[in-house]
């Protein structure tokens, strides 16, 4: 603990030292070589791949170094001046399938992103990092959409993991989760544990297979090692799936990182739901009400009508599908961002009831309800997080106490720079999980 905690200090010093630090040389791809695509392998389908060489990644990420969020200046920076050691030419990048469950438990196809450095005639053994993405309204922005150059404002967490692939060395996959990217059919079931849980180990599981097959085309041998990594709802899934992995057994993980995620869902998360104080993000309300009307459909628990005042019900429940933005749902919610203001009064009973269906569906999502990990884990957040309060951090390490294989760290009070701590946060916690995840891939 103590090297790692003396090589954080060290490399975030020396991202702060060379901030305005030439980056590492690009690899000129070769004129003479073909690229060879990745294929479709053990239970993987590959819909669509492109390639990117170092100069133009390091285009990608440049915009970063301008960014007037000082923590996503710094992560670029330090993404731009990791040696590419392995030589590698360019990245590639898949939109792939794979065989998962919907909200309601039945077979579908569901997608993700796949990055992974390549070099021809040569193979590179690499771990496999899962990453798991945040909050995202919009399902055309989900990992598996993005190309370069595209939008680059609405995929910066893929860009940042295509950078990082490059550099370190690594094969990183971002599921999509139910509800996004490829799947259209269906809302996407935001913080419920279970269905995020099992669109990732499904995914990773049918990665691992990939990796290990010799008909992949992609030149990748998996060195036996398994990260998991997220920040926000991109936290709370990777616990989620830490779980879940740990129950199917068979597969070892070795490590896991959770940044500023919504673990206490009836504790810290009910209190921004009933507050009346305005919150920063008011679309996260409806949102997680349409998913988990989605997963819990039949119960007629989460119905829109049934909770909602009719002024409210239709525009909330239409505006949040995924197919309308952020800001559309916003304003489709009280204009003082009291967001509680949209509920009836019997929602608002049945929320404060520990008793009610409503309130023990909730219960069961919490992370931290009826299981300690295993797994090595890095558990880190804001203190003056905005939007997922400290609060969820301090209930996770109530319930699960002093164990030897989790390490929490606070990342202090951090600057908002960006309209919400929350969001300007992002990169200083991505930063403090890849270099954690480099330790321990040693």
């Amino acid at each position: 603990m103590r090297r790692f905690n003396l090589l954080r200090g060290i490399l975030i010093s020396l991202v702060i030292i060379s901030f305005y630090a030439c980056k590492s040389d690009p690899v000129s791809p070769d004129p003479n070589s073909t690229y060879t695509p990745p294929v479709s392998a053990e239970g993987i389908t590959v819909l669509e791949s492109q390639y990117l060489d170092t100069t133009s990644l390091n285009n990608v990420i440049d915009r970063f170094e301008s960014s007037p969020n000082y923590y996503l200046a710094n992560l670029g920076n330090h993404v731009q001046n990791l040696a590419n050691n392995s030589g590698a030419n360019i990245i590639w990048y898949a939109k792939i399938t794979y065989a998962s469950t919907d909200n309601k438990g039945a077979p579908i196809n569901l997608s993700a992103k796949l990055i992974y450095p390549y070099k021809p005639f040569t193979t590179f053994k690499v771990p496999l990092i899962s990453f798991q993405h945040a909050t995202e309204l919009m399902k055309e922005h989900a990992p598996s959409q993005w190309q370069a150059y595209k939008n680059p404002g609405d995929f910066t967490e893929v860009e940042i993991a295509a950078g990082i692939a490059l550099k370190n060395q690594w094969a990183i996959i971002m599921p999509d989760y139910q509800g996004m990217g490829e799947d259209r059919t269906e809302p996407h079931p935001l913080c419920h544990a279970d269905r995020l849980a099992k669109s990732a180990a499904d995914l990773i599981t049918y990665t691992i297979a990939y990796l290990k097959s010799k008909d992949n085309n992609t030149n990748l041998e998996w060195n036996g090692k398994l990260f998991i990594m997220g920040f926000s709802e991109g936290g709370y899934s990777t616990a989620a799936t830490v779980r879940e992995i740990e129950k199917r057994g068979g597969i070892n993980i070795t490590g896991a990182v959770c940044l500023d995620a919504p673990f206490d869902l009836t504790g810290t998360m009910l209190q921004v739901m009933l507050s009346d104080a305005p919150f920063g993000a008011p679309f996260f309300l409806p949102y997680l009400l349409r998913g988990y009307n989605g997963v819990y459909e039949d119960s007629k628990v989460f119905n829109f009508d049934s909770l909602l005042l009719p002024q409210y019900a239709k525009d909330l429940f239409t505006y949040s599908d995924g197919l309308h933005t952020a800001h559309d749902l916003n304003a489709k919610m009280p204009a003082d961002k009291i967001i509680k203001k949209i509920f009836k009064q019997s929602a608002i009973d049945s929320l404060t009831n520990p008793n009610s269906r409503m309130r023990m569906f909730l219960h069961e999502n919490n992370i931290w309800y009826g299981w300690k990990p295993k797994t090595k884990m890095f558990i880190a957040h804001a203190m003056n997080d905005d939007l997922v309060p400290y609060g969820n951090f301090v209930k996770l390490k109530q319930e699960w106490g002093a164990l030897p294989n989790v390490e929490y760290f606070e990342l202090g009070q951090c600057i908002n720079y960006l309209g919400s701590v929350h969001g300007s946060v992002a990169p200083w916690a991505f930063l403090q999980g890849t270099l954690w995840i480099s330790e321990q891939a040693e």
